[in-house]
């Protein structure tokens, strides 16, 4: 999941990175943002439900997804 931005281990995400600045305009930055985050948010959700990780591995990633969704509205 690295190409997406997210850092996995085994364990839990070690790091999300959303895109930096790359166009001078602010309002094309903010949606380039918003589609990564919602792009990693899916790519996450797919991920939990394969069900591959721990139980208490899984509270960790549902709540990097909600942040993402918070992050892609």
């Amino acid at each position: 999941m690295k190409e997406y931005g997210a850092y996995l281990t085994t364990e839990k995400i070690i790091a999300i990175e959303l895109p930096e600045r790359h166009h001078d305009s602010a309002r094309h930055n903010r949606e380039v943002r918003k589609a990564k985050a919602d792009l990693l948010a899916r790519n996450l959700r797919c991920h939990i439900d394969s069900g591959k990780q721990k139980p208490e591995d899984r509270w960790v990633l549902e709540k990097a997804v909600e942040v993402l969704a918070r992050q892609s509205k």
